[in-house]
C-alpha cells in the first residue's frame, strides 16, 4: 500500500475524530444553553413547588421589592389572626418584601396613649416596637409567641420575658428600651395609621393599596404576586385549603 493511500486514511480518521469531538462539544453547549434558558423561565432547575422550611421569620424594613403594611392592635383577636397568616407569608418571601407593622392607638400626651383594649395593650405595643428596634430580623417570632399567650389568656406583663428568652433576646435591653425609648417609638409608629385614617384592626396595604380580600396565606401571596410575579416567594406552595380567618375587626 502506497504512502499516499496511508496518509489519506490517517487524515480521514483524524477528520472523523475531529468532527465527533466538535459535534459532542456543540451538543453539550446547546444543552447548557437550553438549561440556562429554562432556569431563567422557571426560576430554578426544579419544576416542583418549594415548601416552607425552618421556624425563623425574616423581616425587613427596606430593600425589598414590595411593601406589606399591617395595621393592628396588639391584643385584637382579629389582628392576631392576621399576624399569624402574615407569619407564613414572611417565611415564604423573607427579604423580598418590606414588612411594616403599625399600631392603632391615640396619643393623649408625650407619655400617655389610649388603645381599645386598655393600658395593657399599649404596653405590649411598646414592647413589640422595642423588640423590633433591637431584633429587626426576628422580632416577629416574639410577636407570635405573645399571641399564643393572649389566646391562652395569660398575663402578658409576665410572659413577655419568657418569649424574649425563648427567642434568644436580651430582657434587660428591652426593659431599658421600655423605660427610655418606648413612648417615642409608639408616638412615631402610630402616625401612619393616623395619616391613612386607619381605625380597624387588622387593616392591610400592599404597595400602598388597601387590601380587602380573603385572610389566608395563599390569598396574601396571590395579592403580592399579582403585583410582582418575579418574586421567589411566588413559587412556594402556601396552603390553598386553609380556612379563611374571620373578616371582623376591632
Amino acid at each position: 500500500m502506497s504512502n499516499k493511500i496511508v496518509k489519506k486514511k490517517v487524515k480521514k480518521k483524524q477528520g472523523i475524530k475531529e468532527f465527533a469531538r466538535l459535534n459532542s462539544w456543540n451538543i453539550a453547549l446547546a444543552l447548557s444553553i437550553m438549561l440556562f434558558v429554562l432556569s431563567i423561565i422557571t426560576g430554578g432547575f426544579s419544576f416542583e413547588k418549594q415548601s416552607i422550611t425552618g421556624d425563623v421569620i425574616l423581616t425587613t424594613s427596606n430593600g425589598g421589592k414590595l411593601d406589606f403594611d399591617l395595621f393592628v392592635m396588639s391584643e385584637c383577636p382579629y389582628g392576631i389572626q392576621a399576624e399569624t397568616i402574615a407569619g407564613d407569608v414572611l417565611k415564604a418571601f423573607g427579604k423580598e418584601i418590606n414588612f411594616n407593622l403599625y399600631f392603632i392607638a391615640n396619643k393623649v400626651s408625650d407619655t400617655e396613649f389610649q388603645s381599645l383594649h386598655g393600658p395593657e395593650e399599649v404596653e405590649e405595643d411598646k414592647r413589640q416596637l422595642c423588640v423590633a428596634k433591637y431584633y429587626p430580623e426576628t422580632y416577629f417570632n416574639y410577636i407570635l409567641c405573645q399571641n399564643e399567650n393572649i389566646k391562652s389568656r395569660k398575663d402578658l406583663s409576665i410572659t413577655w420575658q419568657d418569649c424574649l428568652k425563648e427567642n434568644n433576646m436580651n430582657v434587660n435591653k428591652i426593659q431599658e428600651c421600655m423605660d427610655e425609648e418606648a413612648d417615642e417609638l409608639l408616638s412615631e409608629n402610630i402616625k401612619k395609621a393616623e395619616e391613612l385614617k386607619v381605625t380597624g384592626s387588622p387593616t392591610i396595604y400592599f404597595n400602598g393599596v388597601k387590601y380587602n380580600g380573603a385572610r389566608t396565606a395563599s390569598a396574601f401571596q396571590k395579592a403580592i404576586c399579582d403585583i410582582d410575579s418575579t418574586l421567589k416567594g411566588c413559587s412556594i406552595n402556601l396552603n390553598t385549603t386553609q380556612a379563611q380567618a374571620p373578616t371582623g375587626s376591632c
